[in-house]
């Protein structure tokens, strides 16, 4: 759920490194990183209404197990106080003030600058073996589209699971959620939809 491009040197400023997070060597990370997460951040940069994206450097790569909790402390520093959602796998900006959070917003921006230095680098931090995807693709099917649909929200087709597997770590790769219009709910509502359906299985199911 997102910052003008004035706030800009205050949210860079706000977002220090410790001495364990200096930028990543451009040498030291794969081209083919580099280009999915400039795919990614371009989406994101588009989603959250943001013009004309800062060039912010990386700093590392996140797992989706820390992706949250490093946002939160990277939000917190550049001066945005939110928390976890109740099931985990997301963040709570409900208090926030309505202001801060419109597209193209300072708590956008602040968003996007944060995801830029901690990107989520779903393949590496998911470790998820062809396996495992066999089953997350059961339990999107079996839990989490009926779940979104009982909702009212309408889900994309499912790919067959062999494709499910083969495009998962991919800009092509499938997930119930992506079809939810997160823009078009409020705080309360995208929480309530997560507690009624989760975003991922328990992780005893994938890693148990």
């Amino acid at each position: 759920m997102g910052i003008t491009l004035a706030a800009v040197s205050v949210i860079l400023a706000g977002c220090t490194l410790s001495s364990d997070d200096s930028p990543a060597p451009v040498n030291s990370v794969a081209a083919s990183d580099m280009s999915a997460r400039a795919e990614y951040l371009a989406s994101l940069a588009k989603s959250a209404g943001i013009v004309d994206p800062p060039d912010v450097a990386l700093v590392r790569f996140v797992s989706a197990q820390e992706w949250a909790a490093v946002q939160i402390d990277c939000l917190a520093d550049a001066g945005f106080e939110v928390s976890l959602l109740a099931d985990g796998q997301g963040i709570d900006t409900s208090s926030l003030p309505d202001a801060q959070t419109v597209k193209g917003g300072p708590f956008q921006l602040a968003q996007y600058t944060c995801e830029a230095m901690y990107t989520i680098d779903a393949a590496a931090a998911a470790g998820l073996d062809d396996d495992q995807l066999a089953v997350l693709y059961d339990w999107y099917v079996s839990e989490s589209v009926p779940c979104l649909e009982h909702q009212g929200l309408a889900v994309a087709a499912a790919p067959s699971k062999p494709t499910f597997i083969q495009t998962y770590f991919t800009s092509e790769g499938w997930y119930p959620y992506a079809s939810v219009d997160v823009m078009g709910m409020d705080d309360d509502q995208w929480n309530a939809l997560n507690a009624s359906c989760p975003q991922s299985p328990p992780d005893e199911l994938l890693y148990g």
